[in-house]
């Protein structure tokens, strides 16, 4: 019996000594290896776990919820990051995870590429495709200055210096407030998938900066400053840039989008322009290789489309459809059938009753109107921009992943095709989109079963 129970010692000492908390961040804050690399290659998955729940997949990986903590599955279900965290982020290139107060990013394979000093007098940006930033207070006089430093997932570094920054949006966000022009400072510096931000800098005017070598992008076609003053709202679905400009000199400002190469460097203006002296603003949002166009009233609560262009060129008026009636589109998304080009529409009556339809780009009805079910959703909140309150809707629509929509029936979620043929009945009362492409798509329902798309069971808790 001592035998054994000396046995028994040594086995917890070596326990202890390959997964003690303290030997997951160095105490010189350096980049370390992942969370899980003690474990070895071989039995990463040797301690099973209660999961008590799966989050969507994002770069191959669902977060898990167990009693230990927060870690990681692939869409077979194998642990690939142990849970091992108290907070973890969803996977956007890295991901944000947060162990006894310390806040570290870690890529996919669970390797840490950055740890947040305890001592930082700064924050860590939102990450966006892959990157993030760490901001370091440099200053404080009547404002702050900063120094940022953009990571990428391998952990290369760019610094800019002197960065001046009133407030951080995602790139992808156009929820700002209709006199943003009325913002002293402001600042968009998150990345896109091309790794280009906005940061404004001594205060002039927004300028453009690759975040993989910290140097200003410039833009072919990028004329906008003959305009006048000029700040970058926003850049969306990698495809456009939005401009506000005081083309009187006079704080009068008005609006315009280009589209972007991003990759060649290019930029052409498109035909969508607004004055504050307008009631609407015209927008536009990346629906495959079409822009739809819509309009927002001036508090935002609203917003409805009402052409699908390309080139410049309408292809579709949306309003024209007889078969909507009266109702506005209230958000579109683009299906990609492999042959003619259709579109997801999520509409509202003038009395308030929402449907769902499908047309092709033609302009064909694929799907009629119906509210027997839904493949869009409305949502509420409240705003506080400016101290100036005011409530908004959200209207989305859900958007096809593999084939296949999410849709709602009597509360229950199941996916239609693009007919809008029911694949896979409204059976559960959660579910993720779809991820991946074909057989080895995937989706998450009911927060504890992985389905593929014929409805088998890949993985589940239960």
């Amino acid at each position: 019996m001592a035998s054994i129970s000396l046995l028994m010692m040594l086995v917890l000492t070596m326990f202890n000594s390959c997964f003690g908390v303290g030997d997951i961040i160095d105490d010189d804050l350096e980049p370390s290896d992942g969370w899980d690399d003690s474990f070895g290659d071989e039995g990463k998955n040797d301690i099973e776990y209660d999961i008590w729940s799966i989050g969507e997949f994002n770069d191959g990986l669902a977060v898990i919820e167990t009693e230990s903590g927060y870690g990681y599955i692939d869409t077979t279900g194998k642990v690939i990051v142990q849970p091992l965290y108290d907070e973890a982020s969803d996977f956007d290139g890295v991901a944000k995870v947060e162990k006894d107060g310390v806040t570290s990013i870690i890529n996919p394979k669970g390797e840490t590429i950055y740890v947040k000093p305890t001592d930082l007098q700064g924050k860590i940006g939102p990450i966006s495709n892959g990157y993030f930033w760490v901001q370091t207070v440099k200053e404080e006089i009547t404002g702050s200055v900063y120094t940022m430093t953009y990571y990428d997932k391998d952990g290369n570094t760019a610094t800019i210096e002197n960065a001046k920054e009133a407030m951080s949006v995602p790139l992808y966000s156009n929820n700002l407030p209709t006199n943003i022009s009325d913002r002293e400072e402001y600042t968009l510096s998150s990345a896109n998938e091309q790794g280009i931000a906005v940061v404004e800098k001594n205060d002039v005017y927004d300028c453009f900066v690759d975040v993989k070598t910290g140097q200003p992008v410039y833009f072919e076609g990028f004329d906008i400053l003959s305009k006048g003053e000029y700040r970058v709202s926003w850049i969306l679905d990698n495809k456009y840039i939005h401009i506000l400009y005081d083309y009187s000199g006079g704080g009068y400002y008005g609006s315009t989008v280009l589209r972007v190469d991003f990759d060649k460097r290019v930029a052409e203006e498109t035909s969508i322009r607004w004055s504050t002296s307008t009631t609407t603003l015209p927008n536009i949002k990346a629906i495959g290789e079409y822009d739809a166009l819509y309009e927002i009233n001036s508090k935002h609560t609203l917003k409805t489309y009402h052409s699908i262009v390309k080139d410049n060129q309408t292809i579709l008026n949306l309003e024209m459809i007889d078969a909507f009636g009266d109702a506005n589109v209230r958000d579109i998304s683009y299906i990609n059938t492999g042959k003619k080009p259709a579109f997801s529409l999520y509409l509202e009556s003038s009395s308030g009753v929402f449907f769902s339809a499908i047309i092709d780009v033609d302009g064909n009805i694929i799907m009629a109107p119906t509210n027997e079910l839904s493949i869009g959703y409305e949502s509420y909140y409240k705003s506080n921009w400016l101290d100036e309150k005011y409530s908004q809707h959200d209207y989305s629509c859900n958007e096809y992943h593999a084939g296949l929509c999410v849709a709602k029936k009597d509360e229950l979620f199941g996916f239609i095709d693009a007919s809008g043929i029911w694949i896979i009945s409204p059976k559960y009362g959660s579910v993720t989109d779809f991820y991946g492409e074909g057989e080895s798509a995937v989706a998450v329902v009911n927060n504890s079963t992985i389905i593929n798309s014929k409805d088998e069971v890949v993985f589940s808790i239960e």
